[in-house]
């Protein structure tokens, strides 16, 4: 499949700065030729996965925990709260 064929959707987590997304769309777009790329926050590609358009969401990861809210559809900022306490 060639990427140049279709749209792409990218997830990012809510921590990443305007900096790092620019550099993330340019290398989709430019890259790998997509014709059009959407980024989509973790939190809210995890609340529609569960069929939810509102919910707190909680991350484990191996590094560090993270919760947010997610209110219909919107990755609440204010909301992200992340500690250093991981799965490790």
């Amino acid at each position: 499949m060639d990427p140049a064929d279709s749209p792409l959707l990218l997830t990012e987590p809510v921590t990443l700065a305007d900096p790092q997304r620019e550099r993330y769309l340019e290398t989709a777009m430019e890259g790998l030729g997509a014709p059009a790329t959407y980024l989509l926050r973790s939190p809210v590609a995890s609340a529609f996965g569960a069929g939810l358009p509102t919910a707190t969401v909680v991350d484990l990861g191996y590094q560090h925990s993270r919760s947010t809210c997610v209110v219909d559809g919107y990755a609440l900022q204010r909301t992200v709260q992340q500690h250093p306490w991981g799965q490790q």
